[in-house]
């Protein structure tokens, strides 16, 4: 029986002493656009997310007084013991189109635990945003450049054509004198045509 009364004791006494933590958590869904799926980017969302570097910007960013209050030597401490409370699980559905990332954050204090999770969740979705929207400007620069690649291509055959058509006298569509049919086009018509209907495919707002 004594043994039993010291581990009442004891447990009702860290019971007491040690203060409760809190357990928020905080949830995202990656999905998947067009041919490139979410896997890769989930995969590198943990350690994107418990980066130090980005945990220290948050905490800096939201002004945890705790934290300001502290020496450097302090403020490293504080931000080791936030990543050593940090979790983040990744979670894939059966036909992985979409992936589910939970951040989670122990903490006795409920509203900066909180706090911090919205934080890291925006901070990270940002990068995200940010780096999608990079990616498609530089996509957007290469068609571009492609386009006009065709357009000079097209414009350069328009003029051999129209030399051509002077030197021979006929129209591109004309039907040959004595027949009933079209003739076949001149090969640079034929280039020409071709030249239009790539201009068309990568037309773009």
């Amino acid at each position: 029986a004594v043994p039993a009364v010291v581990v009442i004791v004891i447990g009702s006494c860290q019971a007491a002493i040690v203060p409760r933590k809190f357990l928020p958590r905080t949830q995202l869904e990656l999905r998947q656009l067009g041919a490139q799926g979410a896997a890769k980017e989930g995969q590198n969302a943990k350690f994107q997310i418990l980066a130090p570097a980005r945990i220290k910007k948050v905490v800096e960013d939201l002004k945890n007084p705790v934290y300001l209050a502290l020496e450097e030597p302090d403020r490293r401490e504080f931000l080791r013991n936030v990543q050593k409370d940090l979790r983040v699980d990744i979670q894939t559905p059966g036909n992985q189109s979409s992936i589910f990332i939970t951040i989670l954050y122990a903490d006795v204090d409920r509203a900066w635990s909180g706090t911090l999770l919205r934080g890291l969740r925006d901070d990270w979705r940002e990068d995200v945003l940010e780096r999608d929207k990079n990616k498609l400007k530089d996509e957007r620069q290469k068609l571009g450049l492609e386009r006009k690649k065709l357009e000079d291509r097209y414009l350069k055959e328009e003029e051999e054509l129209a030399n051509l058509k002077r030197i021979a006298k006929i129209s591109a569509t004309q039907p040959i004198p004595g027949t009933v049919g079209v003739r076949n086009e001149d090969p640079e018509y034929d280039r020409l045509q071709a030249s239009k209907a790539q201009l068309t495919q990568i037309e773009f707002s």
